[in-house]
């Protein structure tokens, strides 16, 4: 493949990541944003190798492998050093978490979206397992198993799906842009022209 044509494309996965780990940032889903923000930085990062010209995003690029790096931190120190007595906040904030990864999941499931949708159901089986281990209440604990298996099933399905799909050709990655008009466009001086010979056919006619 052509390095720009891939270069660009990973570009263009790099900001689909960029976006979706910002938007779990933002809503303090961060098992999720570490994910994405590390996604979009790899992706990013092979765009500029690939692609020269997409240097100027190499500042941005190390502002989300910086932005991962302190979520890691967190998730790492929070895991490290529970609070019992906030235990039953933590649990119902983590279930919350994680119930919402799948939701997000299989919104992107249904709009095809099937390398967002694999990445979020991935996560949701990570924060599932974790959980598991500092979980007390037996229900919930089904229900992050219950949560978990939907979420590898999905994955299951997805990667039997995108392995019946053909081989892309170079023209199937063409962006979905619109259709442009039919016909030949005219130049102005093709509508002055046209504009005389309607006037020359009127005279004719009087």
């Amino acid at each position: 493949m052509d390095p720009d044509v891939y270069g660009e494309q990973r570009y263009k996965d790099g900001l689909e990541y960029a976006k979706t780990a910002t938007l779990y940032d933002q809503q303090g889903h961060y098992s999720a944003a570490l994910t994405f923000y590390s996604e979009a930085a790899e992706a990013l990062h092979q765009a500029c190798q690939m692609a020269p010209f997409f240097s100027p995003i190499l500042p941005r690029v190390e502002e989300y492998s910086k932005r991962a790096q302190e979520i890691r931190r967190y998730l790492m120190k929070r895991s490290e050093n529970p609070v019992k007595h906030e235990s039953t906040d933590r649990d119902k904030h983590i279930m919350h978490q994680l119930e919402y990864l799948m939701e997000v999941g299989m919104l992107f499931d249904e709009e095809k979206r099937y390398k967002e949708a694999e990445k979020t159901y991935t996560s949701a089986i990570d924060m599932a397992l974790k959980a598991q281990k500092i979980f007390a209440n037996d229900d919930d604990k089904s229900k992050l198993k219950r949560l978990a298996l939907q979420a590898l099933e999905r994955l299951e399905d997805i990667k039997k799906l995108r392995e019946s799909v053909p081989q892309k050709t170079k023209d199937s990655f063409k962006l979905d842009l619109p259709d442009p008009p039919k016909g030949v466009p005219k130049l102005d001086s093709d509508d002055e022209e046209d504009e005389q010979e309607e006037k020359k056919d009127k005279r004719v006619k009087k």
